[in-house]
């Protein structure tokens, strides 16, 4: 019984050190709601990608995350006129994964982290974002 009892204790020791230090931080670039801009509107999702992690969950975490995710997706999104190394704009390809027509949308860059499912508004991409046929609108960029 002992012997259980001491094995018990390692395992819950164990654990406990290995207990998760870190958390994922993502990013994506989604169309804001028009009715509350804060928030994303969730089935507009053109890029998702997972770029880092924080030291915890409460608001530093949140706004580590958030500031991460404006470095990152900051500079290539935020020039949709970029070209990718195909050949195609960074404005050509959220068209097609966007995979919607739309005109006078407003494409923003979210964060969200600790798997909370909460994305928090990081940064404003272009006011007047505009699809037809997978591709951008005509005199828009």
């Amino acid at each position: 019984m002992k012997g259980l009892l001491f094995i018990l204790i390692v395992a819950a020791i164990q654990h406990v050190s290995v207990s998760q230090s870190t958390y994922t931080c993502r990013c994506g670039t989604y169309l804001r709601d028009q009715t509350d801009p804060s928030k994303p509107i969730l089935n507009s999702v053109m890029y998702h990608a997972v770029i880092g992690n924080v030291d915890d969950c409460g608001a530093k975490g949140i706004e580590t995350c958030k500031n991460q995710c404006i470095q990152v997706f900051g500079s290539a999104v935020g020039n949709l006129k970029c070209k990718r190394a195909d050949g195609r704009s960074i404005y050509e390809m959220s068209c097609l994964l966007y995979n919607k027509n739309i005109s006078g949308g407003k494409l923003a860059i979210f964060s969200t982290t600790c798997s909370s499912g909460v994305w928090t508004f990081a940064k404003s991409v272009t006011e007047n974002f505009c699809c037809q046929n997978y591709k951008p609108c005509p005199g828009y960029w």
